[in-house]
């Protein structure tokens, strides 16, 4: 099992980060959409770093009251190890943290795998965007998470 810690993202994790995302997605953020990612305010992006090595990262957008997951992505060696589910806690503690008790996200229709993740921490479909992906038209679910703004509930995070 590979060991890993989660950090907060900053422009050492760059690299990596572009790495991984055009990797794992047909329509990449160019990497200076990933930069504005880690200086800007209105974003959290987490990484997940084997020694010094990103392999995995989450980045996370305010969109006023609630936060909107933009992206998950682990490099595809260290898969199905807990990466994924790390990125994950970290985005929704910094909901939290932030006062975001709504969460939403867009998953491609066909990727079973990261729907698994987000129904894990309580995310559920509320509504589908028709031909999202200009890559082949697939639609997206939009699924959300509610936090209880009151207690820590142990099912979402």
């Amino acid at each position: 099992m590979t060991e890993y810690r989660i950090v907060r993202a900053n422009i050492l994790h760059l690299v990596g980060i572009d790495r991984i995302e055009k990797a794992c997605f047909p329509i990449p953020w160019s990497t200076d959409l990933l930069l504005n990612s880690i200086l800007s305010d209105e974003y959290s992006t987490f990484v997940a770093i084997s020694g010094k090595k990103v392999i995995g990262f989450g980045i996370m957008m305010q969109n006023y009251d609630e936060s909107h997951i933009m992206n998950v992505a682990v490099d595809s060696g260290h898969r199905r190890s807990g990466v994924g589910s790390a990125v994950m806690e970290a985005l929704i503690d910094e909901s939290r943290r932030r006062g975001l008790y709504d969460i939403t996200l867009e998953v491609r229709a066909s990727n079973a795998g990261a729907i698994a993740l987000y129904e894990k921490y309580g995310f559920r479909t509320e509504g589908v965007r028709r031909e999202y992906y200009s890559d082949n038209h697939e639609d997206a679910l939009i699924m959300w998470l509610h936090l209880n703004k009151d207690e820590h509930n142990e099912d979402n995070c």
